[in-house]
């Protein structure tokens, strides 16, 4: 597994103090706390996600160290090893996750935490995994699943996690075929919002010329 970037995930500087850290932790850490967000397993996942970093980063020698790793990991492209799990635990993770989604409403919904637990879920460990386990009905299921979940996303993270599907679907022409749909259509939808408000308005002056010309006869 690659190592986290951890001061992206504080959202700082990799040349921030350790007052700057705790700051950002402190907000980050209220925002994301289970006890204002119970039942929402992106930000519970999001919250270990910062508790994590902060316990890194606001150690010097763990941070010392870390940032050799990132350096190294930065110049060799080394790979580091992640926890083991199964596709199916991969499989409830995600569909735990539609769980949860179905019950917020999409207009409110954080779409940067949602992409980057999406993100997890296609970590390069869990690919190496559903590709070495080779269950393609539960590899089926999960790219449904993971499609149906990304939904919310603009275009600009849709495309971003359209390269991990396309890493996770290999060479499945079947899985290749709805990633490539699920990206085409986040695509016409950011055009479609982007020309919405121009054309509606234009319509309604089309409207209102025509009515006021025959009106006139």
């Amino acid at each position: 597994m690659f190592p986290k970037d951890y001061y992206k995930i504080l959202e700082i500087s990799a040349t921030a103090t350790q007052k700057e850290i705790k700051t950002s932790y402190r907000k980050l850490a209220q925002r994301y706390h289970p006890d204002k967000n119970q039942g929402n397993p992106i930000s519970e996942a999001y919250f270990r996600e910062v508790r994590e970093a902060y316990g890194i980063l606001s150690n010097p020698r763990q941070r010392e160290s870390y940032n050799y790793e990132r350096w190294v990991h930065r110049g060799t492209g080394k790979k580091f090893r992640g926890p083991a799990f199964t596709p199916e635990s991969i499989l409830q993770d995600i569909l735990s996750t539609r769980k949860y989604l179905s019950t917020v409403d999409m207009f409110q919904m954080n779409q940067e935490a949602l992409y980057f637990h999406l993100k997890e879920i296609l970590s390069d460990h869990n690919l190496v995994v559903l590709h070495e386990c080779k269950n393609e009905r539960v590899n089926q299921q999960i790219l449904h699943e993971i499609i149906a979940a990304a939904q919310p996303l603009h275009f600009s993270l849709a495309e971003i996690l359209g390269e991990r599907l396309m890493k996770f679907a290999a060479d499945d022409l079947g899985m290749i075929h709805q990633v490539k749909k699920y990206v085409d259509h986040a695509r016409r939808n950011e055009q479609w919002e982007k020309y919405k408000i121009p054309l509606t308005l234009l319509a309604t002056l089309l409207i209102s010329f025509l009515i006021f010309y025959l009106g006139r006869k």
